[in-house]
Formats: structure tokens, C-alpha cells, sequence
């Protein structure tokens, strides 16, 4: 159990100080905090040691800061392996919203993306497993089922419209849409470019 203790501690120095920034994001120093947990049950254990109980405990200390390090849900400050759902990114996206602005979503389905949003998004051509919901009601709202449908919302929405794209679908799916945009500013991750779609 110590080396796994190890092992969390030199995960966490390498997301604060940035030693593989491509792949590990910066964390602030308030992660910290969750070190203070090895450190607590690495003294239990060694004062209990030859007891069942203080190997227990120490498993347990381990758990909860590995739980703290890799939740999404803890909050931006103890996230490490943040790509994992790109909650880091859609929360920055939440602060530049505004009540009249509008999200798109393209290609794909992001299931935590309302959740931190707090709002329903719109689908551009979305076919995975909401295809089939997709097209036996063509004209729910919040699926656009081609360009035009697109150019509507932007014509319609009072506020600004943003985009979630996939970096593997940007340049062989977005970019030929030849729409007018700009990079939000937001953070990128593996998994999710934000553009703001602008009017022409």
C-alpha cells in the first residue's frame, strides 16, 4: 500500500507542477489538502501496523484520496485526469454563458455536459445511440438535422451560440461546414474544442 500512496503523491506532482502538460492538467495547490490524508493514514499505519484495523484504515485513506485526485464531482481543484469527461472545459464554458445564449453540440453525445451547463443543449446530426429517438421524432426541438436547421438557431438565438466539437471530427467535419467562428476561451482537451459561432 505504500507504493500506491507513492505512486498518488508523484501523480499529484506532476499535474501541479506541470511535468506532462499534455497529458496531466494543472491542479491548484489547494489539491494538496487530499496529500494530508497519506500522510494521516500513513502515521495510523504505522502505529498500528501489526493490526488489521490500521491496514483497514490506511486502504481506506488511500481510496478516499484517489477518489478526491480523479472525481469529476470534487470540483476543478482536485481533479487531475481531468480529460476524462472534459469537466474542466464545460465548466468554463458554464461562466461565459449567458440566459439567451445557446450550445451546440456536433456529432456527438455528451452526457455531462448538461450537468454542468445547466441547460439542455442542441445536436447537430447526432448519430449514436440517440439516432433512433432522433429520427422517429424529426421535429422535437434541439436537433438540427442539417445546415439550415443550424443557420435557424443562429438567426433565432438572441444571445451568442457555442459549439462542442471533437478534435477528430474538427478538421474533417467542422471546417467544411465553412461556418464563420471563432475559438471560444475556453481550454482544450482531447476530447472537446468550444467554438462561438457567429453570424454572418
Amino acid at each position: 500500500m505504500g507504493v500506491v500512496a507513492l505512486l498518488i503523491g508523484l501523480l499529484w506532482a506532476i499535474a501541479y507542477f506541470q511535468l506532462m502538460p499534455q497529458r496531466v492538467y494543472r491542479v491548484a495547490g489547494v489539491s494538496g489538502l487530499a496529500l494530508l490524508l497519506l500522510v494521516l493514514g500513513w502515521v495510523i499505519d504505522k502505529r498500528y501496523w501489526n493490526h488489521f484495523s490500521g491496514a483497514l484504515w490506511f486502504a481506506a485513506v488511500l481510496l478516499t484520496t484517489i477518489a478526491l485526485l480523479l472525481s469529476p464531482l470534487a470540483g476543478k481543484d482536485f481533479n487531475v485526469l481531468l480529460h476524462i469527461n472534459s469537466s474542466h472545459v464545460y465548466k468554463r464554458l458554464a461562466a461565459l454563458l449567458q440566459p439567451a445564449d445557446s450550445v451546440v453540440v456536433f456529432w456527438d453525445y455528451r452526457p455531462a455536459l448538461p450537468f454542468y451547463t445547466q441547460r439542455l443543449p442542441h445536436f447537430f446530426q447526432n448519430q449514436n445511440e440517440l439516432a433512433y429517438g432522433i429520427q422517429r421524432e424529426p421535429e422535437r426541438r434541439g436537433y438540427l438535422h442539417d445546415l439550415t436547421a443550424l443557420k435557424a438557431l443562429l438567426d433565432a438565438t438572441p444571445g451568442r451560440v457555442f459549439g462542442v466539437v471533437d478534435p477528430e471530427d474538427y478538421t474533417a467535419k467542422f471546417l467544411p461546414l465553412q461556418l464563420n467562428f471563432s475559438l471560444a476561451d475556453c481550454p482544450q482537451d482531447p476530447d472537446t474544442i468550444i467554438v462561438e459561432l457567429l453570424r454572418e
